[in-house]
């Protein structure tokens, strides 16, 4: 929520509702109320000039469903960067934060609010960029504001490929992030490797794993009809690692002067091999954010993935639950404790909310230990 001493909307037209006023003493409230009755949500970006940093004011605006008022929530502008850099630092941040959220957007849509945030005599500019084919899909999109870039030095464009993980299961409650298994310089020393971690991976699947799709780039092995709960997935991710131009390895200004690295009349100079290291460290760190990027916009999307597929992959937990049930299945100690305290925390919630008067407690304990005594008879 933006600070009323910064926000350049009035005080009396902002949200009144509690958790508002009450943010310096519960933020979790506050960040629950903005999730749940924010509605009508448009962007909104205050700049003077797209090609020098400057002090930003990027916030995602809407209209509280309780009483009216507006919430609006400031988002890191990053006032930092410039041009490209800071036109890709925009999209990938709003992109993130709406998606996480669940909330459905068409890309055609997405990009058009996108344009729409900024000056009229800006928005081709803007336009033109999101129509570059490295714009094309959020994942490939990266920063690339840097000083080389500015100055118009030309940039050489190094293809690199990554090997990332991904994987869910929700039977036992485990959700990873994206991690990396290893990047080349080489597609096929890339696809080499990844069908050995294929290979292995096959070795460590058990039976609830009964489907698999793969190309040259990609395997997933996944639980049909369950897919989005349950699955595992490894893929090549290519990407640009951008370098000036005039970054020459000593070896190759060596060929080129048709004289030894070092040591021999004419031959470079030790200062002029170390004077590469810099350039060279700086497009290492840039390569790494950029993973680290990438890794983030996948971490989003398999989110909501997930979260596009709560309920549905509960329901269908519960229908199965409930014909265990139904059918006397037995049940060890552990998964009678669970079922009492899920079937509890269900219809507590049933009554708080006015959906049921009450319930006995004790039919409940009976119900499941009925199935515990059960299995505990017939192994004595």
């Amino acid at each position: 929520m933006c600070e009323k001493s910064k926000c350049r909307r009035r005080t009396e037209d902002l949200c009144s509702c509690p958790p508002v006023k009450n943010r310096e003493d519960n933020l979790f409230a506050l960040l629950e109320h903005m999730a749940v009755n924010m509605t009508d949500i448009r962007w909104e970006l205050d700049y003077t000039d797209l090609n020098r940093p400057e002090k930003r004011r990027l916030c995602r605006v809407g209209t509280c469903r309780v009483c009216g008022g507006v919430l609006c929530h400031e988002m890191d502008a990053s006032d930092h960067l410039a041009g490209d850099g800071f036109l890709a630092a925009a999209y990938r941040h709003l992109y993130q934060v709406h998606h996480a959220r669940g909330r459905d957007m068409t890309d055609a849509e997405f990009r058009r609010r996108f344009v729409e945030m900024f000056h009229d005599q800006d928005r081709p500019v803007v336009r033109a960029w999101l129509e570059r084919p490295e714009n094309s899909d959020v994942r490939y999109m990266y920063r690339r504001g840097s000083d080389a870039a500015g100055a118009g030095e030309p940039i050489l464009e190094v293809p690199i490929y990554t090997i990332v993980r991904t994987g869910t299961d929700s039977d036992r409650g485990f959700f990873p992030g994206p991690q990396t298994e290893g990047s080349f310089l080489s597609r096929r020393r890339a696809r080499a490797e990844l069908n050995k971690l294929i290979e292995a991976e096959k070795d460590e699947l058990d039976d609830r794993y009964d489907s698999m799709e793969s190309d040259e780039d990609h395997w997933e092995a996944f639980q049909d009809g369950y897919a989005a709960a349950l699955f595992t997935r490894l893929e090549i991710v290519s990407s640009n690692l951008h370098l000036p131009s005039c970054v020459e390895m000593p070896e190759a200004r060596s060929r080129r002067q048709n004289t030894p690295c070092c040591g021999a009349s004419g031959a470079p100079r030790c200062e002029d091999i170390r004077d590469t290291r810099a350039p060279l460290d700086a497009a290492y760190k840039e390569y790494r954010r950029m993973i680290a990027e990438e890794l983030g916009a996948m971490d989003c999307i398999l989110k909501t993935r997930m979260n596009c597929c709560m309920f549905t992959n509960t329901r269908s937990d519960v229908l199965g639950c409930l014909n265990a049930i139904r059918g006397n299945k037995r049940l060890s100690g552990f998964e009678v404790w669970a079922g009492i305290r899920l079937f509890k925390e269900f219809l507590d919630f049933c009554r708080d909310y006015d959906i049921v008067s009450g319930y006995d407690g004790e039919t409940v304990d009976v119900l499941f230990n009925g199935l515990k005594e059960k299995e505990e008879d017939e192994d004595a």
